[in-house]
């Protein structure tokens, strides 16, 4: 017999608690999925958990904001802020490379259907100073309550979809004459 130590924690279970947590970026894909621009994204010390951003336009100016979201939340690839010709919003310009999203910090929402976890793809910014965009605990927290309507409906779908795939017991009964 030996003596030997290990960890007072649970497991690890409050790493894949339900709600926000701050996490960082360990690898960013660009792709397609049904000829829809995706990004692909894996976490450090989150083995097995993945998000896909999907691209998504405006209906009325067909300005891509989802991933372009991505990049602005995870400050990532920024490359300058310009004054709009109305000065009410800036433009931002960013280099959509997958690579510079690598070893950013974002906060993604866990939702548990069943005894997994999963990740909601509305990812909000953790709080920093950037050399062109900056986030405080407000701006953090307006963002996430605006990410959450999204990633219910997200919830709701996955949880409908684990539930049809729970299958019943069926009985029949035969019209035939019992022989006896």
């Amino acid at each position: 017999m030996a003596i030997k130590t290990m960890t007072a924690t649970s497991g690890g279970s409050e790493m894949w608690r339900e709600g926000w947590h701050e996490m960082t970026i360990s690898e960013a894909k660009a792709g397609k999925w049904s000829d829809k621009d995706i990004i692909d994204l894996s976490f450090k010390d989150r083995d097995g958990l993945n998000v896909r951003i999907f691209a998504a336009y405006n209906k009325e100016t067909n300005e891509e904001f989802s991933i372009a979201n991505l990049f602005k939340y995870a400050n990532a690839g920024i490359v300058s802020v310009l004054e709009d010709p109305t000065g009410k919003h800036p433009v931002i310009q960013y280099d959509d490379d997958p690579k510079n999203l690598v070893d950013k910090a974002v906060n993604v929402y866990l939702f548990k259907v069943g005894k997994y976890s999963q990740a909601g793809n509305n990812l909000a910014p953790v709080v920093q100073e950037g050399e062109h965009l900056s986030y405080n605990e407000k701006d953090v927290e307006a963002i996430k309550k605006s990410c959450m309507r999204g990633i219910q409906m997200q919830i709701d779908r996955a949880k409908l979809k684990a539930d049809s795939k729970v299958t019943t017991a069926t009985s029949t009964t035969s019209t035939e004459d019992i022989p006896f």
